[in-house]
């Protein structure tokens, strides 16, 4: 699957002022395409870029292939900057490089390459055993070594962050403001990794190939056994990066792009209803947009339906780092959409309460919609996610008013929210999902024993691919862990976007976090997602939210995730009201497994790290201790 490139508008036009633009472009070199990322650069950078840009136009023009030129990739692993000047990722077919290294004909097939971009004059360069220094006033930086940490950087970032695997990343410093000619004279070191202002596409190439054991395979080919797609695929992921997309979003971008069983399934099956069926952190929702944003890809129309607000905006948040996709795939909450035919045939007005349940309105609709014309014709396909719990009267309604469309029900098994019943949507078109795709293996660890322990099977597999996790569990949650919390994450490349908090309820008042003055005081920035005006505010690369964490009520957090979660005064999930009443139970054996399952839902939503924060006297407490003194590898009890 290769997505759309909608980080460039396609331009065949070669006209001067069209190619001096850093906005937009992609160049079609008759048969090569070359794509130039948009993204603000200093000036020093856009000229080098446009020099690169003009070189591969003149240079490329007989050879198929794509190529993609990157500027400020922002890795945040090393130093939190825009680490990386300039990124070429690409393929080119039937380039042949006439020598390198004293080896003849070499085939130059794909590169990943990061490039140090520095215009010092030959004043201000120098050589120091086998390293290359430039001075800044009196200080002077050893630029072999920032390019090496450039390369190890990305290696990183697609071995831990992207989980994909490492193609063979070489790295290149660019002396744009010396010839090659006062170089060689000046600074003498010949045959390396360095180009300089007069490079060509051949030097280019060449100075790549010195760093690829030529001699085993006769042949550069960073990306073997990639396709073209998949090439395409990791291009648009550091295209995202270079605008600033954190790693939670970069992760979902990552598993976006992957194939799944289910487009197929769904193009294949003729049934009006096909499900989904898996545990938390399996990959449910992910795999739903995916195939939602592949069929819009396709000019289907699609909707796609929602637990709540607080995970449309998340989702939106994603796709808002994939232009186009957003204005193609409409996501809405159930609620809205349910109320907006209660409005249509008048069983709602504005004097109502949209705080309160709608669903006598609901059953009064499932019992006289035949009576009007409600089919909804302007969707082929309809994905509903977290439906596992949907009052009775909704799947029929959605049944009724989509019954020319197909719907995809994504069913989260036992992670029940609004009742205690599971929603009948049908037989799962596979077994269900069970190895986990969000948590650590440490945490997926953590989750399965504490269920065990209250009387829960948690049937889900941990990953032994996403290796670490740790668990943390306190009494206090103040400034100082938080600020430690965050620093751990920069390694990661998390923002503070990815460190999210969930509140019991007797953290909520008047409808916000009750200590939101607290946390200002202690300089903590967060996003209130407990405030219900807040809730549709879209995120993306424009907004100031990347810079806070986030808030939110537990009732609010499924299908939600984060680098890192703190749990507050989570015991008192076991002693004040869920969200549903579960004193209709008539069993006690059989309330506490619901309630159980209740807790299980905060719990999971943690990728790397999780924080639960109990009173030291509490049963919970006792219990998390007793873990954390059977697991002391990854579970710290303060």
């Amino acid at each position: 699957m290769c997505l759309p490139f909608p980080y460039w508008r396609r331009i065949c036009s070669q006209s001067q002022d069209t190619f001096y633009s850093l906005r937009d472009h992609y160049f079609i070199i008759n048969m090569a395409k070359i794509y130039l990322h948009n993204v603000d650069v200093t000036e020093d950078v856009k000229n080098s870029v446009l020099l690169l840009m003009e070189n591969l136009k003149k240079e490329l023009s007989p050879y198929d292939g794509e190529i993609w030129v990157i500027p400020n990739v922002d890795t945040h692993i090393a130093t939190g900057l825009h680490d990386i000047d300039l990124l070429l990722i690409g393929y080119i077919n039937d380039y042949i490089i006439d020598e390198i290294c004293g080896l003849k004909s070499i085939s130059f097939e794909s590169f990943c390459t990061t490039i140090e971009i520095k215009s010092h004059s030959a004043k201000g360069v120098f050589r120091q055993g086998t390293s290359l220094y430039v001075r800044y006033g009196s200080e002077e930086k050893n630029v072999t070594q920032q390019s090496d940490a450039q390369k190890f950087t990305l290696m990183k970032m697609f071995r831990d962050i992207l989980q994909l695997r490492t193609p063979f990343i070489t790295n290149l410093i660019w002396l744009t403001g010396i010839k090659y000619d006062d170089f060689r004279d000046t600074i003498g070191l010949t045959n390396s990794n360095i180009i300089t202002a007069d490079v060509t596409i051949d030097n280019l190439f060449s100075s790549i190939g010195r760093q690829v054991s030529l001699k085993d395979h006769g042949f550069v080919d960073a990306f073997k056994g990639w396709s073209a797609d998949e090439i395409a695929s990791v291009a648009s992921i550091f295209c995202a990066k270079s605008e600033g997309a954190d790693s939670l979003t970069l992760r979902r971008l990552n598993l976006l792009q992957k194939e799944t069983f289910l487009l197929s399934d769904i193009e294949s099956n003729k049934d009006p209803i096909i499900v989904l069926s898996g545990h938390a952190g399996t990959g449910k929702t992910i795999m739903l947009l995916q195939a939602a944003q592949n069929l819009c890809n396709k000019g289907k129309k699609c909707l796609f339906l929602t637990y709540n607000n607080a995970l449309i905006s998340d989702l939106k948040r994603t796709m808002s780092f994939i232009p186009g996709a957003i204005s193609e795939l409409k996501l809405e909450s159930v609620h809205s959409f349910m109320l907006s035919y209660l409005y249509r045939f008048g069983l709602w007005n504005d004097s109502n309460d949209l705080a309160t349940d709608f669903i006598p309105e609901m059953i009064i609709f499932n019992r006289i919609k035949s009576n009007y014309d409600v089919l909804n014709q302007e969707y082929e396909y309809v994905f509903v996610d977290e439906a596992q719990d949907w009052e009775k009267p909704i799947p029929e309604v959605l049944k009724y008013i989509f019954r020319k469309a197909q719907l995809v029900i994504a069913d989260g098994i036992d992670q029940f929210m609004r009742s205690s019943d599971q929603t009948d949507w049908g037989e799962p078109i596979v077994p269900p999902l069970n190895l986990c795709l969000r948590q650590r293996r440490n945490l997926t660890i953590f989750v399965k024993t504490f269920a065990s322990k209250l009387g829960v099977s948690w049937n889900i597999i941990p990953n032994n691919h996403i290796l670490g996790g740790r668990v943390i569990i306190t009494e206090v949650y103040g400034p100082e862990l938080h600020a430690k919390l965050l620093e751990d994450g920069k390694e990661y490349g998390c923002t503070p976007y990815d460190l999210m908090l969930l509140a019991s309820n007797s953290l909520i008042e008047d409808g916000r976090f009750k200590h939101a003055k607290t946390y200002q005081s202690y300089k903590i920035p967060f996003y209130d997602g407990i405030d219900k005006k807040n809730r549709t505010r879209i995120y993306n690369e424009e907004n100031a939210e990347r810079r806070e964490c986030r808030i939110y009520t537990y009732e609010s957090c499924r299908g939600l995730e984060a680098w890192t979660t703190v749990c507050l005064r989570f015991d008192e999930l076991f002693t004040h009201p869920h969200p549903h009443d579960y004193s209709e139970i008539e069993y006690p054996l059989a309330r506490k497994y619901m309630l159980t399952l209740w807790t299980l839902i905060p719990l999971t939503r943690a990728i790397d790290t999780l924080v639960i924060v109990v009173r030291k006297d509490s049963d919970i407490s006792k219990l998390l201790k007793e873990i954390a003194n059977e697991n002391p590898d990854f579970v710290t009890y303060k």
